[in-house]
């Protein structure tokens, strides 16, 4: 029994357009209704803004065209202003399915610009609904354990931030009395550009800014860029660097990075200068909520606002004694340890949540469940085609 593949374009629509959109600094902590736009988070904030309400029916699925991140919505909602895509399917296709699958695939990276416009050239497998419903059955489950993996992960990862502050205190009130000094004066901020043959290239979205794993080395694999126009204003780093995105979104990416290679311009590559401060300190000093708010008031205000190298040169901090940040980078190994376990862990859940996936879109999950309904699921696909030779 072979599904029909369209095209995305045919059966999903963007009905974005005019709806009403929620600024960012208008965003509240606490409100009646959930603002949704392309972040990490499921919520970016509130509102009590009723007329901002997404008028058009629900479920449907959300896009961020800057961050290639889909979210499923079922609830009243309010949309954030920033680049995020609202997608209604046809009656052929369930939102949920059409979620699942968009999880299913890669689409290209290009760094902080658009992407809807890879999106709309994919092509969507189309069993019939009966068979979409039980694959979605199939795919919350596995989607619920992987979520629970997730939550045990974001504990874990606390434990090195509150470690930095009960060794250091908050930079921002500095409680300690640490001398301070100014982040150009013990940090070299790299701006070599290099060769663009440099075989591994990193982008925005390869940093992993909650996780431990991800500054401990484990981005061992970019992608492989082979277009020279896209390597020749990059920035080289070494594995005695620190990443840091300069774009005021995603501030919070800092990575240790265990190899060699390119960076995209989006990217700082930092070394600490003469081991006045440890990899580990600067680390953990730009993860906090005191650099962040600095970075944020300090961008420059464009499109798309950056922290340039003067301003970033220009961010006051506090210098504890050497030994004790010997001692936290001695501590921070030991969380490691604990971590390299945790993250074998998560990766193999994760490999067997990809593994499910691509079976579910391929017919390979519900082979048995079709056989069993093998005649009202022919009789569904023939209605099916029906109603979507209109499509065609």
């Amino acid at each position: 029994m072979k599904w029909q593949n369209l095209k995305f374009s045919k059966i999903v629509n963007d009905v974005t357009g005019g709806q009403k959109k929620i600024q960012k600094k208008a965003y509240l902590s606490q409100g009646r209704i959930p603002v949704i736009d392309q972040g990490q988070q499921l919520f970016a904030g509130y509102t009590n803004d009723e007329t901002a309400l997404f008028s058009k029916n629900i479920p449907v699925v959300l896009f961020g065209d800057h961050t290639r991140i889909f979210k499923y919505i079922d609830f009243p909602f309010a949309l954030g202003a920033d680049g995020v895509k609202v997608l209604e399917t046809h009656d052929s296709l369930l939102p949920k399915f059409l979620y699942y699958y968009c999880q299913s695939i890669e689409l290209p990276s290009r760094g902080y610009s658009r992407h809807f416009k890879f999106l709309k050239n994919i092509k969507i497998p189309l069993p019939p609904i009966s068979e979409q419903r039980r694959i979605v059955e199939i795919l919350e489950q596995a989607d619920r354990l992987r979520k629970l993996r997730a939550n045990a992960d974001t504990k874990a990862q606390r434990i090195l931030p509150a470690s930095f502050t009960k060794m250091f205190g908050d930079p921002a009130t500095n409680p300690m009395g640490w001398n301070t000094v100014l982040f150009d004066e013990v940090v070299e901020i790299g701006t070599q550009l290099v060769d663009p043959n440099q075989p591994d290239f990193l982008e925005l979205p390869h940093i992993g800014g909650e996780h431990i794993e991800k500054e401990t080395g484990r981005i061992l694999s970019p992608p492989l860029v082979k277009d020279s126009n896209l390597l020749s204003n990059k920035f080289w780093f070494s594995s005695d660097h620190i990443l840091l995105s300069k774009i005021r979104p995603y501030l919070n990416k800092v990575a240790y990075p265990r190899f060699n290679g390119v960076c995209s311009a989006d990217i700082y590559p930092l070394k600490p200068k003469n081991n006045i401060v440890t990899h580990w300190y600067l680390l953990s000093l730009l993860r906090t909520q005191a650099f962040l708010d600095y970075a944020k008031v300090h961008s420059d205000r464009l499109r798309i606002p950056k922290l340039n190298k003067a301003q970033l040169g220009a961010f006051e901090f506090p210098l504890p004694d050497p030994h004790l940040m010997i001692a936290f980078d001695e501590r921070v190994k030991k969380i490691i340890s604990v971590e390299n376990f945790r993250f074998a862990r998560q990766e193999k859940v994760g490999k067997l949540y990809q593994l499910i996936l691509h079976r579910a879109f391929t017919g390979g999950l519900t082979v048995s469940w079709r056989k069993a309904h093998l005649k009202k699921l022919l009789q569904e696909m023939d209605r099916q085609s029906n109603c979507l030779e209109t499509l065609k």
